[in-house]
């Protein structure tokens, strides 16, 4: 079998690396429209397994040949890009993931369901660390328990040497952590699912050194489709992005996310 990584950024390498140490494949093929990003991912991963192409995301012709000679594709690029990759892996009989993130794109992509089935493809939005990780987490506490009163899901990308005055480290697509900020966040609340602004509702959780005291506020993408799926079986869940004291108030006052 042949697999697609769309993407040769920081996770984009990340999930190139894990296929060839993990997986069976017999070809493991990375494409950027950036030959900088590619050079740039070939000399991290130092792996004559993996080839490294240039490909344009924007030139649905040529897309469409390289789906058409792999079985899988992996999207690792902002997820504006999903729902068109989607139609394209649905027409080629391409099975396909993403990264997700934004609930309108996911729900566009279900839309396509029936398309896929008729096809016999498997679509995967969501699959990166939150969505994605976070939910087979949820699924498997709640499929344990006979009931579920609350899930409150927490994730964070916190820095060991946090640099004020954000205190944060990008370490996936700014676009993707820009719609996490300003698009609204879903929430499960007691049999209704809710919208609120995302970058509310403020707490603080503590760990254990070296991290210690941080926030939690709320941020869109991260529940994904559980409010739906869990809608009769839990009574409340929400998802909280960490961030280390000052984050929020300082981004605010920087009017950089308004």
């Amino acid at each position: 079998m042949k697999v697609l990584v769309i993407g040769a950024g920081l996770m984009g390498r990340a999930i190139a690396f894990d296929l060839s140490k993990f997986s069976n494949f017999q070809k493991i093929t990375v494409v950027d429209k950036d030959e900088k990003a590619l050079n740039s991912a070939k000399t991290f991963l130092k792996n004559k397994k993996i080839n490294f192409e240039k490909l344009d995301i924007e030139n649905k012709k040529n897309v469409k040949k390289y789906f058409q000679e792999c079985d899988v594709a992996i999207s690792a690029i902002p997820y504006y890009f999903n729902y068109e990759l989607t139609k394209i892996a649905i027409d080629t009989k391409t099975h396909f993931l993403d990264l997700g993130g934004n609930n309108d794109v996911v729900q566009k992509q279900r839309g396509l369901f029936e398309k896929a089935k008729k096809n016999k493809v498997t679509i995967l939005p969501d699959c990166g660390l939150a969505p994605g990780m976070t939910s087979v987490f949820v699924k498997d506490i709640v499929e344990y328990l006979d009931s579920v009163d609350f899930v409150k899901i927490r994730v964070g990308g916190l820095p060991l040497d946090p640099v004020p005055p954000f205190n944060y480290q990008i370490v996936f697509s700014p676009n993707g952590l820009i719609n996490e900020y300003v698009e609204d966040a879903l929430v499960l609340d007691h049999g209704k699912i809710v919208t609120k602004k995302s970058m509310n509702e403020l707490e603080t959780v503590e760990f254990p050194k070296p991290f210690g005291k941080t926030e939690a506020f709320l941020t869109s993408g991260g529940c994904s489709t559980m409010p739906y799926t869990y809608k009769d079986k839990i009574g409340y869940l929400d998802y909280k992005t960490i961030r280390y004291p000052g984050h929020l108030g300082n981004l605010l006052k920087s009017k950089v996310i308004k």
